[in-house]
């Protein structure tokens, strides 16, 4: 006789359709987009991005621990954005603190929509959104990632040939934006080979990332898809015959 844990009960259909994952895409599509057209404009963008951190409020409204790490890490990631992109050229350790606090808040989102979304009870236009964002947000994940990284190694990843670079505050938009499209190729498996890693610990990001998405696509959405399919039925012993 099985015994039924009370914390183990999976999220009813209507539960699952009050998951507020559409706003955190909206914006994280958004953000993709433009971010390459708008390094002219790093205030505009600065604004995107904390759109995108915001609207991710929405996607762990109903999970306490969640919702509390998610604030916290807006709380301090939001005043370091706008302080580096004023003073960062002065104090370029904004930069750092800037791009390792919205890495940590893309890591909170990426790891409470998969927990939210493997909860519901089968596969609801919610569960579809949400597992869109779960992808999307790895990208932008390791993005940063890459940011980190090259703020300790200016020649950690190569663009054309040349290395990319030291981070200011002049040119921080260009290098997300260059950061943003190799971290998208990355995951995807495209390497069209134009930015490539140099360094050993920005290759084994990059081994780490484009496993990653693999495994995502493989493991998760197939999850999905089988949650999708009707359980087979099984025929009772006097039906054989």
């Amino acid at each position: 006789m099985s015994v039924i844990q009370p914390n183990s009960k999976p999220v009813t259909d209507n539960e699952a359709e009050r998951d507020s994952f559409l706003p955190l895409l909206l914006a994280l599509v958004a953000m993709l987009a433009f971010l390459p057209l708008l390094a002219p404009w790093p205030l505009l963008m600065s604004s995107i991005a904390s759109l995108v951190l915001l609207t991710g409020l929405l996607a762990v409204l109903r999970d306490r621990p969640f919702r509390l790490a998610v604030i916290s890490a807006l709380v301090v990631g939001l005043p370091l954005r706008w302080m580096a992109q004023f003073w960062g050229n002065s104090t370029p350790v904004l930069l750092l603190l800037s791009h390792a606090t919205i890495a940590i808040t893309f890591a909170i989102l990426e790891i409470v929509v998969l927990v939210r979304i493997l909860t519901h009870s089968r596969v609801t236009r919610q569960s579809v959104i949400g597992a869109i964002c779960g992808y999307v947000i790895l990208g932008f994940l390791f993005a940063f990632v890459y940011a980190v990284l090259t703020y300790f190694n200016s020649n950690a990843i190569n663009v054309g040939g040349q290395p990319l670079g030291v981070e200011q505050v002049s040119n921080v938009q260009r290098h997300l934006s260059e950061l943003v499209y190799f971290s998208f190729i990355t995951l995807t498996t495209v390497g069209y080979g134009d930015i490539v890693p140099v360094s050993p610990i920005a290759r084994s990001t990059v081994i780490l990332e484009a496993l990653a998405g693999q495994l995502y696509l493989a493991a998760f959405v197939a999850r999905l898809i089988g949650a999708m399919s009707p359980p087979a039925s099984c025929p009772l012993p006097n039906e054989s015959k």
